[in-house]
Formats: C-alpha cells, structure tokens, sequence
C-alpha cells in the first residue's frame, strides 16, 4: 500500500512479473477474510477488492486481510475527503518537477 494507492505485484516466472495499481478512489469495496485452521492460527488470508469495471481483485496470502481491510477503507475515505483526483496529483507533479529542472539549469 501506498499513499495514494494499493499495488498488487505477482511473480509468474522468473521473467514474468505482472503488477496491479489501484488508486484508492477507484476502490467500491473491500473485504478481508481468513479461512481454516492454518489461516486463523497464522492470521494469513484475503482481501478481495472491487473496482468499478464489477470485477474483483484478490490478493491472496496477506497477513491480517481484516487489518488490511481497515486501512485500505480508511486510506479511500482519505483519498475521497482530498477531493484531489490522481490526474490531478499527476499534473501537480510533473508540473513540479519542470519548475524544479528550470530552476536547476
């Protein structure tokens, strides 16, 4: 997790890596679950993620999904109160680093 959004990274093959960003105003729903015996003791399970396409994201194997759960929910409220889109935060950013570059030269 970031501050502006979740990253999911999946290795797939020794060449192969496959990475997921969601920002955190695109999240419609969160919920995290443990299951079984080895999950409860070891607090290991998932949080599954909606998005606004329907689908939804899983993110298996995490440790305290209901901990993770909790901060994802509270990081989107954050993001959603900001009122500042990730278009907006991009801008904002390249816009910097070019008075930055100037100022340099």
């Amino acid at each position: 997790m970031t501050d502006r959004a979740v990253i999911d990274l999946e290795w797939r093959g020794v060449f192969h890596r496959l990475s997921l960003r969601i920002s955190y105003s695109d999240i419609e729903s969160i919920s995290g679950e443990t299951r079984g015996f080895w999950g409860t003791i070891f607090q290991f399970g998932t949080a599954k993620i909606g998005i606004p396409s329907g689908e939804e994201i899983r993110l298996d194997g995490i440790f305290r999904p209901k901990k993770v759960e909790f901060e994802i929910l509270k990081r989107r409220n954050a993001a959603k109160n900001a009122g500042v889109s990730d278009e907006d935060a991009a801008a904002a950013h390249e816009l910097l680093k070019k008075i930055i570059a100037q100022h340099l030269k």
